[in-house]
């Protein structure tokens, strides 16, 4: 029995692929000798870091009745290995319309709109550029009083895409944003 077990590993031994291991080429060197002339070498080192980043974008948002601006967080950029002459871009997406819970036809029409002192302005009609790591836009949500005053009772909600690319600058893209 102990001869047929052991025929039978050998046999399954044998049939077995085999895994060859290829030895890992050796650097290039270089040799200088008392007979080289010069008598020096050079070595060039380099390394290669891809590009990443970390968008961090406003949470889900309450906005009080009869606010005329609510805070809305920022667009931050807290991570950021980019190229030079590259950027992130933060597009917003949606029709900027609370709609009410029971009746979609009624709407609370809302703009979120950036609040840098330097770059006011609705983001339905322009894209954030963030370029550094903590690059910051903070934003907030608009409502006109004439809309709040022309609104029905009821829940009301939206939703916001932010679409986040790697890019161009605009005057590279053969355009604006």
């Amino acid at each position: 029995m102990k001869k047929l077990v052991s025929a039978v590993i050998a046999l399954a031994m044998t049939a077995a692929p085999l895994t060859a291991f290829a030895e890992e080429p050796t650097p290039e060197f270089k040799t200088i000798t008392e007979s080289s002339d010069p008598k020096s070498g050079d070595a060039l080192v380099t390394t290669e870091i891809a590009p990443s980043y970390i968008v961090t974008i406003p949470a889900d948002t309450n906005v009080p009745f009869n606010s005329l601006s609510t805070d809305f967080g920022s667009l931050t950029l807290t991570e950021a290995r980019l190229e030079a002459g590259r950027y992130v871009r933060v597009h917003l997406s949606s029709d900027f319309k609370l709609k009410n819970k029971a009746d979609a036809e009624k709407v609370i029409p809302y703009d979120v709109i950036s609040t840098t002192p330097d770059n006011t302005g609705s983001l339905k009609t322009f894209d954030v550029q963030l370029e550094f790591k903590g690059d910051t836009c903070p934003l907030a949500i608009t409502i006109t009083q004439d809309d709040w005053d022309k609104a029905y009772a009821g829940e009301y909600s939206d939703t916001i895409t932010f679409d986040i690319q790697y890019t161009d600058p605009p005057e590279q893209q053969g355009g604006g944003t």
